[in-house]
This record gives C-alpha cells, structure tokens and sequence, in this order.
C-alpha cells in the first residue's frame, strides 16, 4: 500500500509540472509565435495533398480529407482551451483521450529506445577519448560526451516518467469509462438531442468541402433566432469550460487528469 501511495503521489507532482510546462508552453507560443496553430495547419494540408495523390479511390480520399479536418480540429481546440490533447481527459469522450495517451506513450517508448541506444555509444566515446594520445581531440571529445550523457540521461528520466504517466492516466480513464462516463452518457444523449438543430448544422459545414469553414461559413447556416441562441449557448458552454479548465490546472481545483 505504502509503494502505491508514494507512485500516486509521484504521479500527481510529476503531472502538475507538465501542466506548467504546458500553460508556459502556450503563453510562449500566443507571445513569439502567435500564428503557429496557422503554420501546423498548412504543414497538415501539404501532407493532405501528398495522400490525395497516392489515394486509388474515392473513399480512400474521403478518408484522408476527414482525418486532415479532424487533427486540424483539435489543433484549433488545442489553441483555445489552452490544453495538449495527450493529458487532459475529455469527459464527453474518453475514448478519444485514450487514443491520444496511447499515441504519446508510444512516442516515449520509442525515445526510450534511442536513449538506451545512444547511451552506451557516449559512454563507448568517453571512455575511448580518455585514452586517445592526441590531447586536444580527447579534451573535445570528453566535453561532447559528458555534455550528450547529461541530456540523453535527463531525456530518458522524461521518457520513462511520461510512460509511466501515461499508464498511470490511461487506468484512470478506463475506471472513469467503467463508472462515472456510464451514468454520463444518458445526459450526453439529452444534450445531443437539445442542440441536435445547431450541431447538425456545424457537422454538415464541416463535411461539406475540403477545409474547415469559417465561423462566417457556420453563420450562415443558422436560419432562425432559436438557432442562434442554441449556437451562442454552446459557446458560452465552451468559454465557461476553459475558464474552469484554467483555473484547475493553476491550483483552485483538481485536474480530471
């Protein structure tokens, strides 16, 4: 009991200093580089192109252009709430949370590798520079090891506490998914069927094409007051969700993550 208590605790400090590396993080980006959401999304487009020209078929090409749209998506989500995806439970949809936690334990993993690689290879060149007989070469060769061993051993400690985070993460959305998401569902089906007039209006802009629309695009749609006042409701909804999202992750409450 004592040894899960002291990894939970270390799992929780170690998860809070990645929320501060994420909120310094974006208050960089939105500071020295405000238009990178803009740059990511053409980087996304270019390899869209690149799909659409090896696609034999049309549902192949469907299926490049809708996950294009989606990832440009959550770019733009990832922007607004101020959240990478890989730590931040999405309680309307656990599964997507999963799917990312997974992709980014994937992506230690095979950091984990190369820094099992790499390590020995520095050591190898330390050693043997210490018994070179040209003193000027040792001396560069020493200070380059002992500088690469310093960082491939801080990335290695970063890549196995991630994946343990992740592990850690991932067995607490599937008890959330088993429980509480359960009971949840009932109320995420009534709030479907509640702004289902709006909603249905943003997907269809969304399909339609192959960009994303604009919010001027969306306007459009919108043909009646009661419309309307279901779309503002919505954003409303979201906003409120941020500012909450926001001030968990600065200490007024706990993360869901």
């Amino acid at each position: 009991m004592k040894k899960t208590n002291v990894y939970d605790r270390w799992m929780k400090f170690f998860q809070s200093r990645v929320f501060d590396l994420e909120m310094i993080k974006f208050k960089v980006q939105d500071r020295l580089v405000p238009n990178y959401d803009r740059f990511v999304e053409k980087r996304i487009k270019k390899g869209l192109n690149k799909k659409l020209e090896k696609a034999k078929t049309e549902d192949e090409r469907l299926l490049d252009v809708n996950c294009t749209k989606f990832s440009i998506l959550e770019i733009r989500k990832e922007k607004h709430r101020k959240e990478n995806m890989n730590y931040h439970l999405d309680i309307d949809n656990p599964e997507k949370t999963l799917f990312w936690l997974n992709k980014n334990k994937d992506i230690h993993k095979r950091g984990l590798k190369k820094n099992f690689i790499k390590i020995p290879i520095i050591i190898i060149l330390l050693i043997g520079s210490n018994m070179s007989i040209f003193s000027n070469f040792n001396a560069f060769v020493s200070v380059i090891s002992i500088l690469g061993l310093i960082v491939e051993s801080l990335s290695t400690f970063i890549n196995a506490n991630c994946i343990l985070l992740q592990n850690y993460n991932i067995k607490r959305v599937n008890k959330y998914i088993e429980g509480p998401y359960q009971k949840r569902k009932k109320r995420l089906q009534k709030r479907a069927e509640e702004y289902h007039e709006v909603t249905s209006i943003v997907s269809r802009k969304v399909q339609e094409g192959d960009n994303i629309p604009s919010i001027d695009e969306v306007l459009a749609g919108i043909q009646t007051s009661a419309q309307a006042k279901l779309l503002l409701d919505l954003v409303k909804k979201e906003i409120s969700y941020r500012d909450s999202s926001l001030s968990q992750r600065m200490g007024v409450k706990t993360k869901s993550l």
